[in-house]
């Protein structure tokens, strides 16, 4: 936004719709990494390094859930991708080491 965009739209949506935003991106990204560092200490980095390349699965179906967004081709064929790739990783994972463990 700083490099293209126009900075003083922030302060069109008024300071209520800032705060939201700054609190609900605090809590989510604090909530997130402190799970990630959670479950890399239980499960190692392989698995919940892989997991987290399905946020934008994610974002794209809550998007098209939530907000009734419409998803592209590219968007779906992008999806597909994501997922193989993480069906190749855990499978190569699970295949090396037998099982899941730390």
């Amino acid at each position: 936004m700083i490099a293209v965009g126009d900075m003083s739209r922030v302060w069109e949506v008024g300071l209520e719709t800032n705060l939201i935003l700054i609190l609900s991106g605090v809590f989510c990204v604090g909530l997130g990494n402190i799970t990630n560092y959670i479950a890399i200490g239980h499960l190692g980095s392989t698995i919940p390094a892989t997991i987290l390349t399905f946020k934008p699965i994610l974002t794209i179906f809550i998007a098209y859930v939530l907000l009734d967004e419409v998803l592209t081709t590219v968007q779906l064929l992008s999806g597909i991708l994501l997922l193989l790739g993480c069906w190749v990783i855990v499978s190569k994972v699970v295949t090396r080491y037998g099982m899941i463990t730390r």
